[in-house]
């Protein structure tokens, strides 16, 4: 499962993702930075993230999913709509507490974004060649073999 913790997924406990599921540790991919990412407004994650807020965290069915369009023979990908939510880790900084002596620790949202990339309509024919070939090559095959099994029977009979 995407952005699942290992108790979920124990194939994800190499990313050592020891927070509830819904929100992945990307904190050793850059300069040990206090970075994770999720789906916006944590959609899917588990309900702890939105029990952090008040209001503003709202997510919406299809409107903050992810989906990859694959065509099932090449498995090229037709159609990708990534949507993707940056967020850091809130929590009381030694030396500095008396700045944040009340701050709860907090996964805050940052950003997030929409992307979306679509194979070009001029790309299109060249797919469905490319996913009709087998097909054609097969039947090139067959009506090669035909005429010489034809032309043998007229030789040796």
């Amino acid at each position: 499962s995407n952005f699942a913790n290992s108790s979920v997924c124990a194939e994800n406990s190499c990313y050592n993702n020891n927070i509830p599921s819904g929100v992945q540790n990307v904190t050793q991919c850059k300069m040990e930075s206090p970075a994770f990412v999720s789906r916006p407004h944590f959609h899917l994650a588990d309900p702890f993230y939105k029990e952090q807020f008040q209001y503003g965290v709202h997510a919406k069915e299809g409107a903050h999913d992810s989906s990859f369009w694959v065509e099932p023979k090449s498995s090229i990908p037709v159609k990708v709509e990534m949507r993707l939510q940056l967020n850091v880790l809130l929590r009381k900084v030694e030396g500095i507490e008396y700045l944040f002596k009340n701050l709860p620790e907090v996964m805050f949202p940052v950003f997030w974004f929409d992307s979306e990339a679509t194979l070009p309509e001029h790309m299109a024919g060249s797919l469905n060649m490319l996913v009709m070939l087998p097909t054609i090559m097969q039947a090139c095959g067959i009506f090669s073999v035909v005429p010489v099994f034809i032309i043998f029977f007229l030789v040796f009979l």
